[in-house]
C-alpha cells in the first residue's frame, strides 16, 4: 500500500472517536418499576412525586411545591385574567442529576427536575419558587396568546389531486397533487414566552435581573451585537450561548415593557396575539402600546447603551485584567494550578457549540495544551485513543475539578447512567502517568471534589431531594460521611480547603445570591465568612493562606482578596 494511503488511514483513526450508540436512557419516558409514585391534590394542582424502597426521593420537594403552586396561582392568573380549565399536573423528578422545567401548555402539565439549576449564565435564586412560577407562567401566558383551544391548537387545509385513469374498475390514480396549508393557532415568539416566564410578577421576587444576566447583555450591547427583535423570536438551533441570549434579552425587554407601559402590557400583548387579525408580535405590540414594535425595540436598545456606557466609563479608563489563557470556547471554568505551579487544569467547551465541558491541562511555560493518550474507561474499556485535535483528557466533566497534592492525578465528577436508568454524578480520578480512569464513588450524586492538603480526604457536594450538602470521601477506606445536614433546599458549592486542612470554605445559597461560609471537616463550627446582600463565591487560597473569592458588590463580578483586618480588597477591575 502506498505511503500516502497509510498516512490517510492513520489520520482518520487519530481523528475518530467512539460513536455514542444512543441517548442516555435517563431521558427516556418509561415506567420506572424501582420507584413508588404518589400524588398530592390541592385546589388547583396535582403534585406527582416518587420515593424508592429506601425512602429517598422527592417527598420534601413535593410538599414545598404544593404550597408554592397555590401561592402563585392567583398572582399569575390575575395578571393575564386567564385560568386553566383543569387542574395542572406537576410531575417531580429526582432520579437524575439534571436541572430543568418543562411546561406542556396543551396538556396542563408541568415537569420539574428537583436538583437546583447552577449555571454561570444566571445568578442563584430559590430554585423551586423560581421554576414553579416560571413554568406556570408559561401555561397561563401561552394559553392567553392562543387563537384556538388547547384541544384544537391548529388546523390543516389539504388538497389532493389524482392522475386520470381510464379503467372503470379503478377509482383513483396515483396522487399527483398534494397541497397542505397549516393554520397555526399560536404565534408566540420565544423572547416573549421566556421573558414573561422569567419576569413572572415584579413583586413576587422569585426570579430577578442578576449580575450574571446583566454581564451577558452588557457585553453584547457595548459591542453592538445584541440580537434583533426577529432573532429573539426563536431558538433556531443556536449554540447554547445564543439560546441563553434569547432568554436573556427576552427577560430584559419584558422588564422594559412592563416598566414603561405598566405590567398589564404583558397581558395586552398576549391577548392581541390571540386575535386572528394579528399574525406576528410586531402588530400585537403596536396594538398594545400604540407604537410600532421597531420603535419600541430601538428605544430600549438606546436606553441600554446609554446606561451601560455610563456605568463602565470608569472601568474602561482603569481596567485591571489578566492575560487570556484559553482563547477558544465560551465555557472555560474552574482553573486549578498544579501543586508545582507549572500547569493549569480547567474545563472548557472549546471546539463545541454547546456547554458540555471537557478536562484540559495547559503548560504555563509554553502555553501549549498537554497531550496524553487517554484510556476512555467506561466508554470503551479496551480502547486507547490519542486526541489530536483538542487534547482533551476527559469528556463531559461535571463542574469543578482538583489536583491530588502530589500532582499525579486529577479528581473530577461525571454523570453516568445507573443500572436503573438514573443519571447521577460520581467522582473519578485520572492518573496522568498511567492514563487510567478510576471510579471513586457509586451512586453518591457527587460533584465539585476538593482534595485535602494531606491528600487523604476529598470534600464534595452531594445532591438529594432538591438540597445539596457537603460530604467527605476517605481515600483509604472509601467511606463517605456527611459534613452538613441541610434539608430545606439550601444549596452549597465550590468547597475549598484552607492550607492547614482545618477548615473547608464553601458557597451557600438559599434565596438570591451566595455567601461564603466555612466549616470544620467534622461538621463543627459552621460559620459565615462573608454574608452580605452581594453575591460572594468561588473561595480559593494562595500558598500563604490568604483567601481569594469573586464578588459582584459593584454590580460586576471581580476578584477580591481578604486582608489581615478582614476587609475585602479588590484586585481586578473588568
Amino acid at each position: 500500500m502506498d505511503t500516502w494511503v497509510w498516512a490517510l488511514l492513520l489520520l482518520i483513526l487519530a481523528l475518530a472517536r467512539p460513536a455514542v450508540a444512543q441517548e442516555s436512557i435517563a431521558f427516556y419516558d418509561f415506567a420506572r418499576p424501582d420507584l413508588h409514585w404518589y400524588t398530592i391534590d390541592t385546589e388547583h394542582f396535582h403534585i406527582i412525586y416518587h420515593q424508592d424502597d429506601d425512602g429517598k426521593g422527592s417527598s420534601r420537594t413535593a410538599q414545598v411545591v404544593a404550597r408554592i403552586a397555590e401561592e402563585i396561582y392567583g398572582p399569575i392568573t390575575g395578571l393575564y385574567q386567564h385560568e386553566p380549565d383543569t387542574r395542572v399536573a406537576i410531575i417531580l423528578k429526582d432520579f437524575e442529576d439534571y436541572s430543568n422545567g418543562a411546561a406542556y401548555f396543551f396538556d396542563n402539565k408541568i415537569e420539574i427536575w428537583a436538583p437546583s439549576l447552577d449555571t454561570p449564565l444566571r445568578g442563584d435564586h430559590n430554585w423551586l419558587r423560581n421554576v414553579i412560577s416560571h413554568e406556570f407562567t408559561h401555561i397561563i401566558q401561552v394559553q392567553t396568546a392562543m387563537k384556538m383551544s388547547r384541544r384544537v391548537p391548529f388546523l390543516y387545509f389539504q388538497l389532493l389531486g389524482y392522475e386520470n385513469v381510464r379503467r372503470p374498475d379503478v377509482l383513483y390514480g396515483y396522487p399527483n397533487v398534494i397541497v397542505t396549508y397549516p393554520i397555526a393557532g399560536i404565534s408566540n415568539p420565544a423572547w416573549l414566552a421566556e421573558g414573561t416566564a422569567q419576569y413572572q410578577r415584579a413583586w413576587l421576587g422569585y426570579d430577578d435581573w442578576d449580575s450574571h444576566r446583566d454581564m451577558l447583555l452588557r457585553t453584547r450591547v457595548l459591542a453592538n451585537e445584541q440580537l434583533s427583535l426577529a432573532d429573539m423570536g426563536g431558538f433556531y438551533s443556536h449554540s447554547s450561548l445564543l439560546r441563553e441570549t434569547v432568554y436573556n434579552q427576552g427577560y430584559a425587554f419584558t422588564r422594559y415593557l412592563a416598566g414603561m407601559y405598566g405590567e398589564d402590557v404583558l397581558r395586552r400583548i398576549s391577548v392581541a396575539l390571540g386575535e386572528w387579525r394579528n399574525w406576528n408580535v410586531d402588530r400585537a405590540i403596536a396594538e398594545a402600546v400604540g407604537k410600532p414594535a421597531s420603535v419600541v425595540y430601538d428605544e430600549w436598545v438606546a436606553s441600554l447603551k446609554a446606561s451601560y456606557e455610563q456605568e463602565t466609563a470608569r472601568i474602561f479608563a482603569n481596567k485591571v485584567e489578566g492575560r487570556i489563557v484559553e482563547p477558544d470556547g465560551f465555557a472555560n471554568f474552574y482553573p486549578r494550578f498544579s501543586p508545582d505551579g507549572n500547569r493549569l487544569a480547567y474545563t472548557s467547551n472549546r471546539g463545541e457549540d454547546f456547554s458540555s465541558t471537557s478536562l484540559y491541562i495547559r503548560d504555563l511555560a509554553t502555553g501549549k495544551l498537554a497531550r496524553y493518550e487517554i484510556d476512555m474507561g467506561d466508554d470503551a474499556p479496551d480502547l486507547v485513543h490519542t486526541c489530536m485535535m483538542g487534547h482533551r483528557l476527559v469528556r463531559s466533566v461535571d463542574r469543578a475539578i482538583d489536583w491530588r497534592p502530589d500532582g499525579k492525578t486529577i479528581v473530577y465528577a461525571r454523570r453516568r447512567d445507573s443500572p436503573e436508568g438514573h443519571l447521577v454524578a460520581d467522582l473519578y480520578e485520572l492518573d496522568l502517568d498511567t492514563r487510567k480512569k478510576t471510579r471513586l464513588t457509586e451512586g453518591q450524586r457527587a460533584t465539585s471534589p476538593a482534595y485535602s492538603p494531606a491528600g487523604r480526604q476529598i470534600a464534595f457536594v452531594q445532591q438529594g431531594d432538591g438540597t445539596t450538602n457537603l460530604a467527605l470521601f476517605d481515600v483509604e477506606s472509601e467511606v463517605v460521611r456527611p459534613i452538613t445536614a441541610f434539608d430545606d433546599g439550601t444549596q452549597v458549592s465550590d468547597p475549598a480547603w484552607d492550607p492547614t486542612g482545618s477548615w473547608i470554605y464553601y458557597g451557600r445559597q438559599i434565596g438570591h445570591g451566595r455567601d461564603l461560609y466555612r466549616i470544620r471537616p467534622d461538621g463543627r463550627d459552621d460559620q459565615p465568612v462573608l454574608a452580605t446582600p452581594d453575591d460572594e463565591r468561588s473561595p480559593a487560597f494562595d500558598a500563604d493562606g490568604r483567601l481569594y473569592f469573586s464578588s459582584d458588590r459593584t454590580g460586576i463580578f471581580n476578584i477580591y482578596r481578604m486582608t489581615d483586618d478582614g476587609a475585602p480588597e479588590q484586585l481586578t477591575n473588568v
